[in-house]
């Protein structure tokens, strides 16, 4: 067997955002710093916090609107219906009249 070595094995996860290292140095991400400076969040983990659940709330805003927008509703097929005699209705193609609850 192959003998491994580890360097440490007291790891720990870094709660820390850290943008790219330029030059050597790494630095907080605009994003961060800027709900830190309004005030939202008196640290990295909190503000990282924040923007998870802005995305959060942008996804369910977005699958909501895509809901309201794509989704077929039968009230307007039934409001077009009630407008319609049963002679105009019976003169529809079959295909027309298929599409509508009945």
């Amino acid at each position: 067997m192959a003998d491994l070595q580890f360097e440490d094995d007291s790891m720990e996860l870094d709660s820390k955002f850290r943008s790219r290292s330029i030059l050597g140095s790494s630095a907080t991400p605009a994003m961060i710093r800027g709900i830190m400076k309004l005030g939202l969040a008196k640290n990295e983990k909190a503000a990282g916090n924040i923007l998870l659940g802005i995305i959060i709330s942008c996804f369910l805003l977005t699958i909501s609107v895509c809901i309201y927008f794509f989704y077929p509703r039968f009230t307007e097929q039934e409001n077009l219906r009630k407008k319609l005699t049963p002679e105009q209705f019976n003169q529809l193609p079959q295909e027309i009249q298929d599409q509508f609850p009945k």
